[in-house]
């Protein structure tokens, strides 16, 4: 990607200490002028529905720093996703294994880069690939870096990773939630992070309360905290882009040129420098205050997540670096796959790669959002049965009261069509059980078309 110098502040000055959320349609902003907030959340939701381009969002943080979010929105949005079928159990099964209808993601680039690794500008990436399975999606850019804005022209991002895990993230995420048409004041509950993307995420995780940790499950591309040793280039790597030389070199510069060193399409400031190379080389995960992340995540546990990791790269990509950040993470359930030999694929994939290749949409991409849809599907399912436990009870306390009991007709009426709906599927899965009968009964067709093929074999020789 091209380097890009940050942007300046066309809007007048902010309220320091106040959170400042304004959202604009992406064609209304040209960089110089100043765009026409939208004054009311329903005018939000009514522009989101209107183009799956979607709109722009920047929150206003205290150093004058404007964080950019894109706001993409399915056209089908304003569809009741809930909503049942009379008398068949056909579209409720399709409701079930519906992609990701009703669900909202939170996308986050990771170090040097910026939100475009999500989406490009032909409308592809991953970003438009949930968005086209009926998910809502925020595709975030941190300080300095895609549509984000610095108070001056001439400086990069003041932003370290403390205050990027303490206040500027967790700003975004709020934003998300107020602005979000499928789950208003809920926020995303699908985080996606990418590289060290995933450990801000997971950093963030553990410095929230609990009523603002929405994310229901993670997707994790190459998050990896610390770069282990498993090869001879890594460990240089780890130990030249740690070296004391080097710390010195990028304080005196004030910023990490990381576009002129080729290592990525932005630049990071000398204080997130000086912590990611303390993250990334020693196995104390703490910040500057003295927070200790790990024993952070062992009090809230991770949610479900998706680890992918590439062999071919072994630098960012590393399977054992990524292994290692999963059991940091605490206990959770956890799924680590490997992009390269997922589904026969024989394409070498980067940590950029699996988001960038056009192949990744068959590789990468299709079976992420069969994880998705199983671990919604299954958290569905206990939600039905924890529904209709309710709904027994709320049933059963109408009677006591004297109430009429046609006040719960509707809920009863869906905890039958989806203990119908079960039932169905039980009895799908014992017809397919194998039984004695059914193995005497394979026996004797074998014997009748002549034995099993190495009998055949047998007789031929």
């Amino acid at each position: 990607m091209a380097s890009r110098r940050p942007q300046s502040l066309s809007s007048p000055a902010l309220t320091a200490g106040r959170l400042q959320i304004d959202a604009f349609d992406d064609c209304a902003f040209d960089g110089t002028s100043q765009p026409l907030a939208l004054s009311t959340k329903a005018e939000s939701a009514a522009e989101s529905n209107s183009a799956a381009a979607g709109k722009s969002i920047w929150v206003s943080l205290v150093n004058g720093e404007q964080l950019h979010m894109r706001h993409l929105v399915p056209a089908d949005a304003g569809a009741d996703a809930q909503s049942f079928s009379d008398d068949e159990n056909v579209q409720f099964e399709s409701q079930l294994n519906q992609s990701l209808q009703g669900r909202s993601a939170f996308l986050l680039h990771g170090e040097v880069e910026c939100g475009r690794i999500y989406s490009d500008g032909a409308e592809r990436g991953l970003a438009h690939y949930l968005l086209a399975r009926g998910c809502e999606v925020f595709i975030a850019d941190l300080g300095g870096r895609g549509g984000s804005l610095v108070p001056s022209p001439l400086k990069n991002s003041e932003l370290d990773i403390n205050t990027l895990v303490t206040e500027a993230i967790p700003a975004m995420l709020d934003a998300a939630a107020v602005h979000s048409v499928l789950r208003a004041g809920a926020g995303p509950d699908v985080w996606v992070g990418h590289g060290f993307g995933a450990v801000l995420l997971a950093a963030t995780w553990a410095r929230l309360d609990a009523a603002r940790r929405t994310a229901k499950q993670w997707v994790f591309f190459a998050g990896r905290r610390r770069f282990g040793a498993a090869r001879r280039s890594t460990a240089l790597f780890t130990r030249l882009f740690c070296h004391p030389l080097i710390q010195r070199w990028v304080s005196w510069r004030k910023v990490l040129p990381a576009t002129r060193l080729g290592l990525g399409s932005a630049d990071e400031n000398a204080a997130w420098y000086r912590c990611y190379a303390n993250w990334i080389s020693t196995s104390q995960w703490r910040c500057d205050d003295g927070f200790d992340y790990l024993a952070a995540l062992k009090r809230a546990p991770a949610p479900p997540t998706l680890h992918l990791a590439a062999s071919d790269d072994p630098l960012f990509c590393n399977i054992q670096d990524v292994r290692e950040f999963m059991h940091e993470l605490g206990q959770h359930d956890a799924r680590l796959m490997l992009v390269d030999t997922v589904r026969g694929s024989g394409r070498a994939y980067s940590h950029l790669g699996m988001l960038l290749e056009p192949d990744a949409e068959i590789d990468v991409f299709a079976p992420l959002v069969e994880w998705l849809s199983a671990a919604q599907n299954h958290e569905h399912k206990a939600n039905n049965g924890a529904q209709r436990e309710k709904i027994n009870d709320l049933h059963h306390a109408g009677h006591r009261a004297g109430d009429s009991p046609g006040v719960h007709s509707h809920p009863a009426k869906t905890a039958v069509q989806v203990e119908s709906y079960y039932a169905a599927q039980a009895a799908m899965l014992e017809s397919r059980r194998d039984t004695p009968a059914k193995a005497d009964s394979r026996k004797e067709l074998r014997k009748h078309r002549g034995g099993t093929t190495a009998e055949k074999l047998a007789n031929i020789l």
